[in-house]
């Protein structure tokens, strides 16, 4: 199954709640909520406008009331979007450029890329920021169920720990492998490297591995689940299963091109944001 939007709106992040699948609309500043019925069909889109078209809405996470949080890249703010479809707009400090979000338990976390950092948007709309190495160009942030927040440091090739308002280093494998995407799961964190063409795990007891995912892979967004992984490879334009330290299925979205965020739904499926123009469902 696939879902359409405008030529050159360039569907990005998403994220799944128990009723609806949330697609951020990267090169037309608007976010889309588009319902799913318990059956696995998909409603018809209600896409939100924000007040500027050029805010670069890029990743989004959920909210625990069904409302969604996102990036706004372009614009330096974090936006949300309530069940509604009424927008809020809440600015973080000047040159921050953040990218990834996930929800925290008295807000939102966010990456300040432009300015290597880890925040905090609270609900009053303060924000907090926690430093990282300079140049370590943030990427994706997760939540632990631990309580710890890590952050794909795709300019040093490693992750960034952050609990009790101390940040660690955790290096990766390989060094240069640009971390981008990061999913907390029960037994540890998945990582996508986009330029190693791989995925990491680093297990509860710090254990680090690595899965490669085939030539030209380019994986760029993950999700944790059960048996291990699920992550887009936006170098051949693949969905890609990862179960037991090795890769299970790959499946090919053609002719969607360009994969960036997925989401896996209550049912099991996954829902891929293919910049080319679609949103498509995989089944689980």
């Amino acid at each position: 199954m696939t879902i359409e939007f405008p030529p050159g709106s360039g569907p990005y992040g998403v994220t799944a709640t128990v009723d609806a699948v949330w697609v951020t609309l990267v090169h037309a500043g608007a976010v889309a909520r588009v319902p799913v019925h318990p059956d696995g069909r998909a409603g018809r889109p209600r896409v939100t406008d924000l007040d500027d078209p050029d805010c670069r809405p890029s990743v989004l996470c959920a909210a625990p009331d069904g409302a969604v949080w996102f990036s706004r890249t372009g614009d330096d703010a974090v936006g949300h979007v309530d069940r509604d479809g009424r927008p809020t707009r809440f600015p973080v400090p000047a040159g921050s450029a953040p990218y990834g979000v996930a929800p925290a338990a008295d807000g939102v976390w966010f990456t300040a890329t432009g300015t290597d950092a880890l925040g905090l948007l609270t609900p009053d709309g303060a924000a907090r920021t926690w430093a990282l190495p300079p140049g370590s160009r943030p990427a994706a942030v997760t939540a632990a169920p631990d309580g710890t927040v890590w952050v794909a440091l795709n300019g040093a090739g490693a992750l960034a720990r952050f609990a009790d308002g101390e940040v660690d280093v955790v290096a990766l494998p390989t060094a240069d492998g640009g971390p981008v995407g990061i999913a907390a799961g029960a037994d540890g964190v998945w990582v996508a490297q986009i330029l190693a063409g791989s995925v990491a795990h680093v297990a509860a007891d710090g254990a680090v591995t690595e899965v490669p995912l085939g030539p030209g892979a380019k994986p760029h967004a993950v999700a944790a689940v059960a048996d291990g992984c699920r992550v887009t490879d936006w170098g051949t334009a693949h969905v890609v299963d990862v179960a037991g330290g090795e890769v299970r299925r790959r499946v090919d979205l053609a002719p969607g091109r360009e994969p960036h965020g997925l989401a896996v739904g209550p049912d099991g499926a996954v829902w891929v944001a293919l910049e080319s123009g679609t949103l498509a469902r995989v089944p689980g």
